[in-house]
């Protein structure tokens, strides 16, 4: 059976950057003598993990168990009390947000209305982005949710930037119809949203699909569960290993 890769298949510039960011700060720390850490994952990979690891690169949870030298901020962005707390430690920081996320960043932290960030609430991106907010943050996850917001006057509308663009324009529609005033700001990633389209074009197609990535990473999670609404024969797996046997057989 023949195998086509989907176009805008791989990582994004924006992790291409967090990791070469990782991967030379690591490699500085070495020569220095000193500890690199990283606040949380850099991105949702576990082989990406397992790799910065192998070059001494400590995992940490929060600043404060950064002791000295370099830590890195994760390509989802953190809150200005994090920038903070790191500045306090008297750490070296080596950051490695996405630029699409700093963008979202400055968007939500220059507004005067009320902010509607449309996400997973748990999401670290979310979390950090709403840290950015000066003014109420409320975020909303789904259609139920935005029908169950109260009524306002004016609002800005913005989402986490690997939100599906069908889901962002079902949500927008009914938050139009309820808040007179409200501003809406499109800050999807363009890389995702043309991955999201290249692999439903190719599921449309296709008689089986491998999502590739790693299971705790909502862009990847988001792939998947686009590929199989059109090809129930889809499967994710974070490497080779994991796919089934005799998978490729119709």
């Amino acid at each position: 059976m023949p195998c086509v890769i989907a176009a805008h298949a791989g990582y994004c510039a924006g992790v291409k950057k967090a990791m070469e960011t990782a991967f030379q700060a690591a490699r500085e720390a070495r020569e220095k003598g000193i500890p690199c850490y990283c606040l949380g994952e850099m991105i949702h990979n576990p082989q990406a993990t397992f790799a910065l690891h192998e070059l001494g690169v400590i995992r940490v949870d929060d600043p404060t168990e950064a002791k000295e030298g370099i830590i890195l901020l994760r390509s989802h962005g953190v809150g200005p009390q994090v920038y903070a707390a790191c500045s306090a430690q008297g750490l070296d920081i080596r950051d490695g947000t996405c630029a699409y996320v700093k963008a979202l960043h400055q968007i939500v932290a220059a507004s005067e209305m009320p902010v509607l960030l449309i996400g997973e609430r748990h999401h670290p991106e979310v979390q950090a982005t709403a840290g950015w907010c000066r003014t109420e943050c409320r975020v909303i996850e789904n259609i139920e949710e935005a029908k169950a917001l109260p009524p306002m006057e004016k609002a800005l509308c913005v989402c986490q930037t690997t939100y599906p663009m069908e889901a962002w324009e079902g949500i927008t529609a009914i938050l139009a119809k309820k808040i007179p005033g409200l501003e809406k700001k499109c800050t999807i990633c363009l890389a995702t949203a043309r991955r999201q389209e290249a692999a439903r074009e190719l599921a449309k197609k296709a008689d089986a699909m491998i999502v590739v990535g790693s299971k705790m990473s909502a862009n990847t999670r988001k792939l998947y569960e686009a590929c199989l609404a059109l090809c129930p024969r889809t499967c994710l797996v974070e490497r080779a290993a994991e796919i089934p046997p005799h998978f490729g057989n119709i």
